[in-house]
Parts: structure tokens; C-alpha cells; sequence
């Protein structure tokens, strides 16, 4: 399972546009009427202010903004909205700038309406977008004033345009711990989904291993004058080798296990327990795929039954040489090698089977096994992936064999 906290954030910052959207729709509207009811209602004019094309901006910026908003709702979904709001915020920043300028330039309050564009484009816009239109908004202001040939005061000219950059960093300021405090949460939630996802995987896993550890005592108690001691001990190293996949599965941050190390853990733990008795010469040579967990206990339990039937039987207490020979490609192999005295002609016992088993129905692969009197040579060989799939981790479990 993939998560992106960046998406998700993205998401929510999304959904938060679309929210200013619908509010700057409304507050649109009811700012074009307080523009005709101010303009209608008796109010501070000069020579300049054209009450007119006051009028006529007010019924134009009302039915763009009605244009604008149905537009962005309508392209919401397909992702369409980006040019729309870029553009929209284009012609708000004009529209007040006209109407300052038909106002009466330096006499008219109609500026007072680029606070309400400034929290439209911190809200909708993306940063590089900001900028320009923060910077077009105070230079359509500055041109509005001086373009109106009316007495001013310098000072007053500046402090209106420091109130008007200081109210576009405060919204820009605030745009951006809107996206950070997005990413946060999609951030924790993502976390959260992650810890949720582990935690069912965790569950699936340990079910799964569960039964095969029972799967196994029964395999062992089933076998004709079985002693428990016996039963115990052949078990002990099907267990460690299951042990040895979890182990690395708890420290690895994508799902997929490292084999190599695995076997070496398997083959190690072996050698301790079994040949603390007699001189055995142990290694793993060449490298391997990493594999999900389930196919690595597989193969685990499969290389750790090959081991375990060479020193007990090849070696025959008398010690010997044991090598585990990996290749990568172009299909996975694992042979285990030994120069014991070899099978002698024996039939094959439950042991065998469990890996024959295993082999064919979790690793979907072949096993040869060869030997003579130098030695017994076992070969499995399965595909890097799983059949039908792109290397995830599948919920079957190969069955062990019944006596």
C-alpha cells in the first residue's frame, strides 16, 4: 500500500480552496452591492469620481463573478481550476484598481475592497502566483492614485501602500502555515494509516506462521515411534527458521526481506544446534533477491530442512563441509551442497516432502535433489516474482504435507 502524505496534503489543500471559492463567490456579490449603495447614498467625490462607470464596473464585476465562480465549481472535479482562479484574481485586482480610479483616485475608500482581494489570492492561489499578483495589486493602486490629477499627500500615499504590503505578507504568511498545517495532518494521518496497515499485516503474518508451527508439531508427532524430545528438537529449527524472517521483517521499512541474510541467520542458528558436535564448515556464497515475507519463510524453512538432512544424515556425526549457493537470475536459485557420505539409496522421508511441498506450492519452483558418495547436491530454483503478480505479498499458504 502506497501512501503519499504530499497528495494527501495536496488534497486537503484543495478542498480549502474550494471552500474560499465558495465563500468569495458570495462576498462577491454582496461587495458589488455595497459598491452601488455606497455610490447611491451621498459620499466624498471630487471633479474626477465617475459615478457612472462606477455603476456600470459594479454590474460587469457581478456577473463575471457569477461567470468565475460557476466555472470553478464545474471544473473542480477535472483538475481546471488553476488558470481559472489565476485569472480571476487578475481581473478582481483590476476591478478595484478601476474602481479606485473612477472613484476619485486618492480621495476614494474604494481601496478598503483590496484587503477582501488580498485574502482571495492568498487563499486560491499557489505561491509563484502570489507574488505576481500581490505585486500587481499594489502597482494597479499606486497607478490608480497618481493616474487621478488630485491634490495628495506623499505620506499618506505611503502609508496606504505599506498597510496594503503588509496585509499581503500577513496573507501570505498565512497561506503558507495553511499548507504547512495540511501537510502536517496529511503527514500524521498518513502515519497513522501506515501503523494500521502493518498492524492487520502483522496480524496476517503471525496467524499464518502460527499454523505452520502447528502444522509442523503435527507433521513431526505423526511420524511412527515418535519420542517428544525428537519431535521438539526437528521442530525447533523449522521455528527458528520463521523466527529469523520476522526478525528482519521488524526492521525492514518496505514489506520485502532480505534473503540473503535470512539464510545465513537460518544456516548459522543450524550449525550452532545441530553440529555444536561435530566439526561443520558452513557458508553462503553469491547474492540474492529480496522477497516478501511469505515466500522468504517458505524458502527459509525449505534451506534450514536441506541443512538439517545433511548434517544429520550426510555427515553422520563425523562432520563436514556445507555451502549455500545463491544465484539472482535469470530465475532464483538456492543449492545446498555437502561432501557427505550422500543418501545411500535411502527413500525420501517427510522432511523431504515438506520441502518438495513448499518448493512447488509456496515458491511455485522445481527441487533436484542429486547424490553419491562425494555428497548431496539439493537444487531449488523458482521465479524472482510470484506468478500473476509484481513481487507483493500473496494471503495463500502452502500446506504442509499430512503423514
Amino acid at each position: 500500500m502506497a501512501i503519499r502524505p504530499r497528495s494527501a496534503a495536496d488534497g486537503s489543500l484543495r478542498h480549502a480552496r474550494l471552500q474560499m471559492v465558495r465563500l468569495a463567490i458570495w462576498i462577491g456579490f454582496a461587495s458589488t452591492v455595497a459598491v452601488g449603495v455606497a455610490t447611491l447614498v451621498p459620499h466624498h467625490e471630487n471633479r474626477y469620481t465617475n459615478d457612472a462607470a462606477v455603476y456600470v464596473l459594479a454590474v460587469v464585476a457581478a456577473g463575471a463573478n457569477a461567470v468565475f465562480g460557476l466555472l470553478a465549481l464545474r471544473w473542480w472535479e477535472r483538475r481546471g481550476e488553476e488558470l481559472l482562479l489565476l485569472v480571476w484574481g487578475v481581473a478582481l485586482v483590476g476591478f478595484v484598481a478601476a474602481l479606485t480610479y473612477f472613484g476619485g483616485g486618492y480621495s476614494s475608500d474604494y481601496y478598503l475592497l483590496y484587503f477582501l482581494a488580498i485574502s482571495f489570492v492568498a487563499a486560491t492561489q499557489r505561491p509563484p502566483a502570489q507574488a505576481s499578483l500581490f505585486a500587481l495589486l499594489v502597482a494597479g493602486y499606486a497607478l490608480a492614485v497618481w493616474a487621478v490629477p488630485v491634490p495628495k499627500f506623499p505620506g499618506n500615499v505611503v502609508l496606504r501602500l505599506g498597510a496594503l504590503a503588509g496585509a499581503e505578507v500577513l496573507g501570505w504568511y498565512l497561506a503558507a502555515a495553511l499548507r504547512a498545517e495540511a501537510t502536517r495532518r496529511a503527514r500524521v494521518q498518513a502515519e497513522s494509516d501506515l501503523k494500521n496497515v502493518l498492524a492487520l499485516e502483522a496480524n496476517h503474518r503471525i496467524k499464518n506462521n502460527l499454523q505452520l508451527i502447528a502444522d509442523l508439531l503435527s507433521l513431526e508427532a505423526s511420524k511412527p515411534r515418535a519420542s517428544l524430545p525428537s519431535v521438539v528438537d526437528v521442530t525447533l529449527g523449522r521455528v527458528q527458521a520463521v523466527a529469523a524472517v520476522h526478525a528482519l521483517l521488524s526492521s525492514s521499512g518496505n514489506g520485502q526481506i532480505q534473503t540473503r541474510l535470512v539464510l545465513e541467520r537460518v544456516l548459522n542458528l543450524l550449525t550452532e544446534r545441530i553440529g555444536a558436535e561435530m566439526p561443520v564448515e558452513a557458508r553462503v556464497v553469491g547474492s540474492f533477491p529480496d522477497l516478501d515475507p511469505e515466500r522468504a519463510t517458505w524458502l527459509a524453512v525449505a534451506v534450514n530442512e536441506l541443512a538439517t538432512n545433511a548434517i544429520l544424515h550426510g555427515f553422520s556425526g563425523g562432520g563436514g563441509r556445507l555451502v549455500l549457493r545463491l544465484e539472482a537470475a535469470p530465475d532464483c536459485r538456492v543449492v545446498v551442497e555437502d561432501d557427505g557420505a550422500g543418501t545411500c539409496g535411502r527413500a525420501e522421508g517427510l522432511g523431504l516432502s515438506l520441502v518438495r511441498r513448499l518448493v512447488q506450492e509456496g515458491l511455485h519452483g522445481d527441487l533436484d535433489i542429486h547424490s553419491d558418495g562425494s555428497g548431496t547436491r539439493a537444487e531449488i530454483v523458482f521465479p524472482v516474482g510470484p506468478p500473476g503478480t509484481t513481487g507483493t505479498t500473496g494471503s495463500a499458504r502452502a500446506e504442509v504435507p499430512s503423514a
